[in-house]
């Protein structure tokens, strides 16, 4: 059974590198700093026998980079076309199948012009930004802010939707329902929400009305999807709690299983003990339940559909 795994990110935080990361925010995977196509590769040579890697997507990092500076500043918008041009230049080392959606500052007068740059690149399919505010990731506790309460911001993403181009989001569950009041705006457009939404273990036991309900509302667009990925989040041996196993089954009925896809996100799971020979068997013992053909869904049909691969 193939696995294009829709989320994993590339990576070069070397000293004086021009990949446009931030060495102060991400990580040296394997205490070396410059993660290539060919290492995220080899990372999966002890992958399941049920299991054959044939490509996936790259997600960009960069939006969780630069803590200091404002998606307006063009300092910003420099990094993001860095990260995007390194990364296609590894990828493109491979003989395997890869796509790419790197970042752009929504809330930025310049969205258009960065996309035509994307363009360019083979493979470009979207965008991702994270927006993940109270608890907040790196740039929303800083110079960001919530882009969700920001007029330019959502104007920026029906930019983008007008092109016909995709947004993964990363956000909180306290964050979804007003990202459906959002959606609703650009309703066709193809929406892939990162990581079960970041729901933390205290988001599924203390507040689950408000991850499942914000879930809910955004099933209802027929073009959004899910990723089923980074279940370390919520616990980190998220494999034996019986309480983030009963919400990836939840969120499988919410979405239905057309439009969930189980992602890697490496290297930072492995960072987190989660290496292929763990990660996947534990996805797979967590579907044994659906047929052949579901299962072929969720680790590769679904993200080629979404991604257009």
């Amino acid at each position: 059974m193939d696995f294009f795994d829709p989320h994993f990110h590339v990576w070069d935080v070397s000293e004086g590198t021009r990949s446009g990361h931030d060495s102060t925010i991400l990580f040296a995977p394997g205490d070396d700093p410059v993660y290539t196509a060919a290492r995220y590769e080899a990372d999966f040579t002890k992958l399941p026998k049920e299991l054959h890697h044939v490509g996936g997507v790259f997600l960009e990092a960069v939006s969780v980079c630069h803590t200091s500076m404002k998606g307006t500043d063009p300092a910003f918008t420099e990094h993001c076309l860095a990260e995007a041009k390194w990364a296609h230049a590894t990828l493109a080392t491979s003989a395997k199948a890869y796509l790419l959606v790197p970042s752009c500052a929504l809330e930025a007068s310049n969205v258009a012009d960065v996309l035509d740059e994307y363009a360019k690149l083979d493979g470009f399919r979207g965008i991702r930004q994270i927006v993940n505010k109270d608890p907040d990731w790196p740039r929303n506790g800083g110079a960001l802010g919530d882009p969700l309460e920001i007029a330019e911001w959502v104007k920026g993403l029906s930019v983008l939707a007008a092109r016909g181009l995709s947004f993964d989001l990363q956000l909180n569950p306290s964050q979804l329902r007003k990202f459906a009041e959002i959606y609703a705006t650009v309703p066709d457009m193809t929406v892939v929400i990162n990581h079960l939404g970041c729901a933390t273990l205290a988001d599924l036991t203390d507040r689950p009305d408000v991850f499942f309900d914000g879930l809910a509302a955004l099933a209802k667009f027929p073009n959004c999807y899910i990723k089923l990925s980074m279940l370390c989040y919520p616990a980190g041996d998220w494999d034996t709690n019986d309480v983030v196993i009963a919400a990836v089954k939840r969120v499988i009925d919410i979405f239905g299983p057309d439009r969930c896809m189980f992602a890697s996100n490496y290297p930072v799971d492995i960072k987190d003990a989660w290496p292929a020979e763990r990660l996947f068997p534990a996805f797979l013992k967590l579907v044994d339940y659906l047929d052949a053909e579901t299962k072929a869904k969720l680790f590769a049909g679904n993200a080629r559909k979404a991604y257009r691969a």
